[in-house]
């Protein structure tokens, strides 16, 4: 037997012996920390797992063996928009389980909320780096939707670029803050 378990049953030992001289023991878990279940379950404790989301979470990750079961695991993107049984009102695309490369790279903005994020910017009087995805404003070109009198009143503390190295501009030491979309 190796030095783990020898360590392993001591422990064990040790805890059962507790058990019977201050009452039952019962571990209280994260549900981040899965392998808990286990460790209580070879100890012969009683467990309980603690979990700071909501209701319809904890449902639908109870649901996830049987969709695995039915197959429905993996997603078939033709099923995306189908109503999950037993999860009303949910479809597939709705559980975490579908896939997206990047809601940038399909989602667009109105014109409206990026004149309000450059003058925000304008109004900071702080140097920027803005990147902006060509076709990310609705029915605009790139920089069409630039309010008047933003490029002169930011003058050469803003630079708007179409693409921007990503690791090489937070780690940059003068990088103050970052606004992302990405979880």
């Amino acid at each position: 037997m190796d030095k783990h378990r020898i360590d392993n049953i001591s422990s064990t030992e040790t805890i059962l012996q507790q058990e019977e001289e201050v009452g039952t023991p019962c571990v209280i878990y994260d549900g981040a920390m899965y392998f808990s279940e286990g460790v209580a379950s070879e100890l012969r404790i009683s467990c309980m797992v603690f979990r700071t989301l909501c209701a319809g979470n904890v449902r639908i990750h109870k649901e996830y063996p049987r969709l695995i079961e039915d197959c429905h695991i993996p997603l078939q993107e033709s099923k995306s928009f189908e109503l999950v049984s037993g999860l009303h009102p949910f479809r597939f695309k709705d559980l975490s389980i579908y896939k997206m490369k990047s809601i940038g790279s399909i989602a667009s903005v109105d014109e409206k909320d990026l004149i309000e994020m450059a003058w925000g910017l304008a109004n900071r009087e702080q140097r920027f780096l803005w990147e902006i995805r060509p076709s990310s404003v609705q029915g605009s070109e790139w920089t069409d939707f630039l309010p008047k009198g933003f490029i002169e009143r930011v003058g050469g503390r803003g630079l708007i670029i179409k693409w921007a190295p990503q690791k090489e501009v937070l780690s940059h030491e003068s990088t103050g803050g970052f606004w992302s979309h990405c979880r």
